[in-house]
C-alpha cells in the first residue's frame, strides 16, 4: 500500500540500464501458484505473496538486518491491497487519466529498455570486456534511427538559446517561444518545451550552472532518443509482450491503490488549540529529550586489570575509593570526558540508563576505559510552541492511521472474504525462504 512515484523517463538512464548485465524485470510466477485467499471475485495466489515480500524487502536500507513480519500480517496486508484495488475500480479509478498514462509510460520505457538491451546483447562476450563495444553498439543503433527516421535539428537555433541568462527577459521569451528545434516522425520538440524539459530536470532552470550549453544539448538529444526508441519499441510490438502486458497489470494494481488510499484519506485536518495542547500532555514524552550522563572513568592498563576493577564496582566498591588503592589505573588520564554527554556516544540506550551503572570495559587508546554512571540530568519536556509542528505531524498520522482503519474495517464487513486453509503454513514457508536467504529477494 505504499505509494510509489514513477520518474521521468531518461535515454541516458536507458542506455545505463542496457548496458548493464541483463537480468528479468518481474519476479518468475511459481511452478505451482497456490491459492491463499478468495476476496469477493478475486483470488490471491502465492505469485502475489512473492511480489509483495519482494517490494516489502527492497525497502531495507543498505546493511540494515532482514526484518520479517509474521505470516498473519503478511496475509492480512494481502487481503487488504486487493480490497483496496477492488474499492479503487468501484470509483473508477482505473480509467483515471493518472493511472492510464503513468502505466503507459511505464510499458513505454521497458519497451526502449528491451530494444536497446537487444542491441547491446547482439555483441557475444561477457562484462567488462565487451562492455565498450556494446556502447558503441547502441549508440550506432541510434544514430541509424536518427537517419532511418529523417530527425532534424536545428543546430544553429538550439546554440543561440541562452538558459544561463540571468535576464528575466531572455528567461521569459524561452518559455514562450514557439519555434521547432527538432522534428521527429511522432512530433516536434519547440523551445517552450525544451525549457519545460530543462525545468522539469533541474527545477531552477540553468541559470548559474556550468557548463550549460552542454546540458542544454544533451536534454534536446535526449528527448529525440526518447521519441525514437519509443517509437521503434511500438512498432515491434513489446506493450503487447507477456512480460509487458504483466508489467501493465501490476503497476495498475499498485496506482489503483495508491489513488484510492487518496481519495480514502483526503480528510479535512484542523485540529482546534485545545486539540493540539491535550495531545501534547498526553505524549509529553516523545517531547522530552533523553536525559545526558556524567561518568566517573579510570584508565587501566590490560583487560585483565580492567575486568577485575569492573567486578569490585559491581560488587559495591566506591569509585574514588577504589582508584586509590588499585596500582593498575593510570594516575591522573581520565578517558571520558567529565561533562555532560549523550548515553548513545558510550554505547547506552537512553531508556535503560541509571545513576551508578557500571559500564562494560572499553578498549582505547592506552588501555582499557572503565565507567560508572555518577549523575542523570533531569530532562525536561520541549515547550509546545517549539513543539507544535512536530505535534500537528503526529496528530496528522495519528488521524490518518484511524482513518484508514476505519476504511479498511468497512470494506472487510461488506466484502465475503475466504482464506484458504492452508494459506498461513503457505505464508510462512515463503517467509522461511527469505529467513534462510538472509538477503534481499
Amino acid at each position: 500500500m505504499t505509494p510509489r512515484q514513477l520518474p521521468p523517463p531518461r535515454a541516458r538512464l536507458l542506455l545505463l540500464i542496457a548496458l548493464a548485465l541483463p537480468a528479468p524485470l518481474l519476479a518468475a510466477l511459481p511452478t505451482l501458484d497456490r491459492e491463499l485467499a478468495v476476496v469477493a471475485d478475486d483470488t490471491i495466489r502465492v505469485s502475489d505473496l512473492r511480489i509483495e515480500l519482494d517490494r516489502m524487502q527492497a525497502q531495507r536500507k543498505g546493511d540494515a538486518p532482514l526484518v520479517l513480519p509474521p505470516a498473519e500480517d503478511v496475509l492480512k496486508r494481502l487481503v487488504q491491497n486487493t480490497l483496496l484495488e477492488q474499492e479503487g475500480r468501484r470509483l473508477g479509478l482505473d480509467r483515471s487519466e493518472t493511472v492510464r498514462r503513468q502505466v503507459a509510460e511505464a510499458v513505454g520505457r521497458h519497451g526502449m529498455t528491451a530494444l536497446l538491451d537487444s542491441v547491446a546483447q547482439s555483441v557475444p562476450g561477457k562484462l567488462p570486456e565487451v562492455l565498450e563495444a556494446r556502447q558503441t553498439a547502441v549508440r550506432d543503433y541510434i544514430e541509424r534511427l536518427k537517419q532511418r527516421n529523417g530527425v532534424k535539428v536545428d543546430t544553429k537555433l538550439l546554440a543561440s538559446l541562452d538558459y544561463g541568462s540571468t535576464d528575466s527577459l531572455v528567461q521569459r521569451a524561452l518559455r514562450e517561444r514557439e519555434d521547432v528545434i527538432a522534428v521527429v516522425p511522432d512530433g516536434k520538440l519547440t523551445v517552450k518545451g525544451l525549457t519545460r524539459q530543462i525545468r522539469f530536470t533541474y527545477f531552477h532552470g540553468l541559470q548559474g550552472r556550468p557548463e550549460t550549453a552542454e546540458t542544454r544539448d544533451k536534454l534536446c538529444d535526449e528527448w529525440v532518443v526518447e521519441r525514437l526508441l519509443a517509437r521503434q519499441a511500438r512498432l515491434q510490438g513489446h506493450a503487447a509482450r507477456p512480460e509487458a502486458v504483466r508489467l501493465a497489470r501490476l503497476l495498475e494494481r499498485d496506482l489503483v491503490r495508491e489513488e484510492t488510499l487518496n481519495n480514502l484519506l483526503g480528510f479535512s485536518f484542523k485540529p482546534e488549540p485545545q486539540e493540539i495542547e491535550a495531545f501534547y500532555r498526553d505524549h509529553l514524552a516523545q517531547f522530552t529529550p533523553a536525559p545526558r550522563i556524567k561518568v566517573d572513568s579510570a584508565l587501566l592498563k590490560d583487560e585483565a586489570a580492567a575486568r577485575a576493577f569492573h567486578d569490585r564496582l559491581q560488587q559495591g566498591a566506591k569509585f574514588r575509593w577504589l582508584v586509590g588503592r588499585t596500582p593498575e589505573v593510570q594516575p591522573e588520564i581520565r578517558p571520558f570526558p567529565a561533562e555532560w554527554i549523550e548515553p548513545q556516544a558510550l554505547g547506552l540506550k537512553p531508556e535503560g540508563v541509571a545513576a551508578g551503572q557500571v559500564l562494560e570495559p572499553y578498549e582505547v587508546p592506552g588501555g582499557w576505559a572503565v565507567a560508572v554512571v555518577s549523575e542523570l540530568e533531569k530532562a525536561t519536556p520541549a515547550p509546545l510552541a517549539a513543539s507544535r509542528e512536530r505535534v500537528l505531524a503526529m496528530m496528522r498520522a495519528q488521524r490518518t492511521r484511524e482513518v484508514l482503519a476505519e476504511a479498511l474495517r468497512r470494506l472487510e464487513a461488506a466484502t465475503p472474504i475466504r482464506i484458504l486453509p492452508d494459506a498461513r503454513a503457505l505464508v510462512a514457508g515463503e517467509l522461511a525462504r527469505l529467513a534462510a536467504k538472509g538477503e534481499k529477494p
